[in-house]
């Protein structure tokens, strides 16, 4: 990438899904032994990160997390089962509810002293745990070992910002995926761009 954030690991090779969401690609994760990527962005607080992902049964384990042993435990959406659920060193008091197959647009952003996890624009929770993936993203499962979290799955976009970004800023990315994916009707309804993208 123009950033040198290139993707520096893939394991088995994922599949890219033609027409899967709104008539867009997305990259599928059949949940096999090192079917991983790694990137390596900037992403240690300030940070904001957003993706458009979702599980597809089976293996419900992480889709969006940190390269460990990097000295980070960070995920981002899904974990043990789980939808709505982030980590940071720290669970957030998320929302978390038994895995579906619907997508999300997960973010966490993150200054100094907080962080908020939110889907789709609406808050889930505030915390002081503002450690970001600082030894890069995994994708498809923990980067610790081939075979551990890891998930079946789709990713549409990741997004990432070395700052946090602004109220008005993040309003427009969440407003530029939600329309990009059709995904309108999860932001909340007086989201200044639920009904014209930004």
């Amino acid at each position: 990438s123009a950033s040198a954030a290139d993707a520096t690991y893939v394991g088995v090779a994922p599949t890219l899904s033609t027409d899967a969401l709104s008539g867009r690609s997305v990259v599928t994760f059949d949940g096999s032994a090192g079917q991983r990527m790694r990137a390596h962005p900037p992403a240690a607080a300030p940070y904001s990160i957003f993706s458009v992902s979702r599980l597809t049964g089976g293996l419900n384990a992480r889709l969006v997390g940190s390269i460990y042993p990097d000295n980070r435990n960070w995920l981002l959406g899904f974990w043990n089962g789980w939808e709505s659920v982030a980590y940071a060193e720290g669970f957030f008091n998320s929302h978390q509810t038994a895995a579906t197959t619907d997508w999300h647009q997960y973010s966490l952003c993150a200054n100094a002293s907080t962080a908020t996890f939110r889907d789709a624009g609406n808050d889930f929770d505030t915390t002081g745990n503002t450690v970001g993936p600082n030894g890069g993203i995994a994708l498809g499962g923990y980067a610790a070992t081939t075979t551990e979290e890891l998930s079946n799955g789709q990713i549409a976009e990741v997004v990432m910002f070395d700052s946090e970004l602004s109220t008005p800023n993040r309003q427009k990315v969440e407003g530029y995926l939600a329309h990009r994916y059709a995904l309108t009707a999860a932001l909340p309804s007086n989201h200044p761009h639920r009904t014209t993208p930004p």
